[in-house]
């Protein structure tokens, strides 16, 4: 008894007293700090957010601007039409997921069940179409073909259709005017994303639930010009939801018209030329294949000369874009998407992967006048045009005689072109590609092609190879001029010789052997057939050594900066 205090506590229990007691401080300085944190430093925004949970917001979406073409007919716009919807998070509280009241409303809509079953699913990667890419909080468009005595009976028996609405809106349209289609051009609309509602969130023109975005051509490029602003309402409301006065309202800002190039009337001649022209060549017969020709895709652009603006611009297979409005079904989407359709959502004109083909001609040509070529000078667009034992045909070994440049262009014609090339291929000496501008034919059977300004020939020698009026045809070997001087000549002959070079002298300089000699490649050793240019002033001829001399006495080494033991070319 002597070891208990005067005060009846023993040292245990002073101890848990003194632990309650720090708990009991803590928990309340905790607690006051809270209250300093909600009431003090960040009174002001949860007051905010207290407030605006009793106000509620009610958007009206912005009427999407039209696209136009060059003569202001609509070939985009908007038709209000009654577009009959289902709220996802309504249909989830029942307990079959609403299944009943969709059966009900296919019935109203004249639908099958699974169609409207189907149009309420989130789309994923293990869910096909037809399904909802959009918010799952946004209402999903059924259909927006409703008739009026559709949307008046859905409107009348709404206990019967929770979650079901019938609004007139704004949908998109595809005018088409005098059948001009202009899909690939156009694009089309599917619903915002969640993913796209963050990545905006931050920007100066958001998403909003409700929107439609542009997924491809003109419809995406300038979305956020189309799109507009939507407008905004915000009601006061009470505990019950019940509005109790209007806070503030926003009126809808529309989308901005967009005026573009394409020619309805253009736009529709090129569609119909472009799927008549692929309905003939499936018709014709291809030598080279031996069936006919597929002609299953094709493209066309039709541009101004002088301003680069696109007048029209079609692409087939094609499709219709109003397929995408109000949601596509599985079938137009397998359409759209399948190998078996060609895959109609390429834009072929802007999106296609082919070759050039004789498209190239153009800056041939213009690589071949810049060269000192006479435009209007005469070619021979022969059959064929052989380089030593490879032969080149033209397009269906067609010949039309002497042309000019400007003609040839106009029949493609392959083997003037063929011929443009070779010749300069010679005057650089028949070497390896160098780093130059090119002529570039359009079937290559060259290694290069130099488009410098002639080589000028001084009147006071006499030239390798004479130039005349004829239109004798090119052998591919430069043609040796009885009288031709010997001062004229690059290198002599004066016996045969199979020797090697010491050395590897230098990489641009080849050694080459011949028994015949070698001529300068100037202006004047162009084949005959082949006029030139005399507009141009003449620039100086470089050293080098055509194929004529391949073989010579004594090895014949173009050098760059370094000596050589062998005999080096000269050039005067």
């Amino acid at each position: 008894m002597t070891n208990i205090p005067e005060t009846g506590r023993t040292p245990r229990v002073q101890i848990r007293l003194v632990v309650i007691q720090i708990l009991v401080f803590s928990l309340l300085g905790t607690l006051g700090g809270r209250l300093w944190y909600l009431q003090i430093r960040n009174g002001d925004e949860y007051a905010k957010e207290a407030s605006g949970n009793h106000v509620q917001q009610v958007v009206q979406p912005a009427v999407r601007g039209s696209i136009l073409d060059a003569r202001g007919v609509p070939i985009a716009d908007n038709e209000t039409r009654l577009v009959v919807s289902a709220s996802r998070t309504d249909l989830l509280k029942m307990k079959d997921d609403g299944k009943a009241v969709l059966t009900k409303l296919a019935g109203v809509l004249d639908l099958k069940p699974e169609d409207v079953i189907e149009k309420v699913r989130l789309c994923d990667a293990k869910t096909p179409q037809p399904c909802w890419n959009g918010s799952p909080y946004q209402p999903i468009p059924i259909t927006d073909e409703a008739t009026a005595k559709q949307a008046l009976q859905i409107r009348e028996r709404s206990e019967d259709f929770p979650g079901i609405t019938a609004e007139p809106e704004a949908v998109r349209r595809y005018a088409a005017p005098g059948e001009a289609n202009t899909a690939q051009v156009l694009g089309y609309l599917s619903p915002v994303t969640d993913n796209e509602l963050q990545q905006a969130k931050d920007s100066d023109s958001p998403y909003l639930r409700s929107d439609q975005v542009g997924r491809s051509g003109l419809e995406r490029q300038y979305d956020k010009e189309l799109r507009g602003k939507a407008g905004v309402t915000r009601y006061e409301v009470d505990n019950l939801g019940r509005v109790i006065g209007k806070a503030k309202s926003d009126a809808a800002e529309p989308g901005s018209n967009l005026v573009t190039s394409i020619d309805a009337r253009v736009q529709r001649v090129a569609e119909y030329e472009l799927n008549d022209a692929m309905k003939v060549a499936r018709t014709q017969f291809d030598k080279n294949t031996n069936e006919n020709y597929k002609a299953d895709s094709g493209a066309v652009v039709v541009m101004e000369a002088k301003t680069g603006r696109v007048v029209a611009m079609a692409s087939n297979p094609t499709y219709d874009p109003n397929a995408w409005v109000g949601g596509i079904s599985a079938k137009d989407y397998a359409r759209l998407t399948g190998k078996k359709s060609n895959y109609p959502l390429l834009n072929r004109a802007i999106q296609g992967q082919s070759a050039p083909g004789s498209t190239f001609k153009v800056i041939s040509t213009a690589a071949a006048v810049e060269a000192g070529y006479d435009f209007n000078g005469h070619y021979p667009c022969t059959s064929s045009y052989s380089i030593g034992s490879q032969v080149f045909k033209n397009f269906e070994s067609e010949n039309f005689g002497p042309i000019s440049l400007g003609r040839a262009l106009e029949v493609s014609c392959d083997t003037v072109f063929y011929g443009l090339a070779h010749n300069e291929w010679k005057r650089d000496g028949a070497s390896t590609p160098r780093r130059r501008r090119t002529t570039g034919s359009s079937r290559p059977p060259t290694s290069s092609a130099s488009a410098r300004r002639p080589a000028s020939t001084s009147p006071t020698r006499s030239p390798a190879v004479s130039p005349t009026a004829s239109g004798s045809r090119a052998t591919g070997r430069p043609t040796r001029t009885p009288g031709a001087s010997p001062a004229r000549r690059t290198a002599t002959t004066s016996r045969r010789s199979r020797t090697r070079t010491a050395s590897k002298a230098t990489r641009c300089a080849p050694v080459t052997r011949s028994t015949t000699p070698s001529v300068r490649a100037t202006r004047s050793s162009l084949p005959s057939r082949w006029p030139r240019s005399t507009g141009r002033s003449p620039t100086a001829a470089p050293c080098t050594t055509p194929p004529s001399a391949r073989r010579s006495s004594a090895p014949t080494v173009r050098t760059c900066g370094r000596s050589s033991r062998s005999r080096t070319a000269s050039c005067p």
